[in-house]
């Protein structure tokens, strides 16, 4: 049996009760105990934050709202010898998407997301789902255009093409993977705890009933944590937000105010 793993929380009271409602869900993995040594400690990205969790000795490091950090920041905490895992919303429900769920020769990939937040965190969040469920993404085009975000990259051979809108009135999602013979179709409704993700496949006979995902992102995220919470995956997660910063960088700016 595994042990269950203390968790300390070093984020804001809205974020803290969030978590703590879902880790209720999770009693014999975790717990949250200020009496007994910390295992995993959560800071939101400011450097006040992390410190405090630093200091608190945890095994493991969770950081919010990871795409506000710098490439900077992200490269000291990846090195920092602890194993660090970003918090992400979009990749953790995609997280039930695996390479097993992909059409067998795909040829295009279609992505779209409406975001809440403001734009950078929306292109993060985007990019590093992407990246989490297709592989890495090379070539990147950036597209003029005049609300939210817009590109093209590549991965192996495959088109991807991506795009985007912050100041949402609610954070939804849409993935449509083309291949010779079928298809894949996700819609993600990040607002949603009771069935937050629906996965559709379809051939030549025409689509199946949509399956639905009956976990929310975050909770997904912690019994993913559970599971991995080692260097090796940690490293994983951290590359593909640097990866993602990186593709930004070579684009637009998306520093200016959320577009509707």
């Amino acid at each position: 049996m595994n042990p269950i793993l203390n968790v300390r929380f070093f984020c804001s009271p809205v974020a803290h009760a969030r978590h703590v409602a879902v880790l209720a869900s999770l009693p014999a993995t975790y717990s949250v105990n200020p009496e007994r040594p910390v295992d995993i400690a959560v800071s939101d990205e400011t450097p006040a934050s992390i410190a405090a969790a630093y200091d608190s000795m945890p095994g493991v490091l969770v950081v919010e709202r990871p795409g506000r950090l710098s490439q900077a920041e992200v490269r000291a905490l990846a090195g920092g010898g602890l194993p660090v895992f970003p918090l992400l919303q979009l990749a953790s429900a995609l997280s039930q998407v695996g390479p097993a769920s992909l059409p067998q020769a795909p040829v295009l990939v279609r992505s779209h997301l409406s975001w809440e937040g403001d734009p950078m965190d929306a292109a993060i969040e985007h990019l590093v789902a992407l990246e989490g469920a297709l592989g890495t993404l090379s070539d990147p085009q950036f597209l003029e255009t005049e609300r939210g975000y817009a590109g093209r990259a590549r991965t192996g051979a495959v088109e991807v093409a991506w795009s985007g809108r912050s100041g949402a009135d609610a954070s939804q999602y849409q993935l449509d993977i083309v291949g010779l013979n079928d298809r894949l179709e996700v819609y993600a409704d990040l607002a949603k705890t009771s069935k937050p993700l629906l996965v559709r496949t379809g051939s030549a006979k025409g689509f199946q009933q949509p399956q639905g995902v009956y976990e929310s992102h975050l909770r997904l995220f912690w019994r993913n944590l559970a599971l991995d919470r080692t260097s090796e995956h940690s490293g994983t997660q951290m590359s593909r937000l640097l990866d993602a910063m990186a593709l930004l960088g070579a684009g637009p700016s998306l520093s200016g105010s959320a577009q509707r």
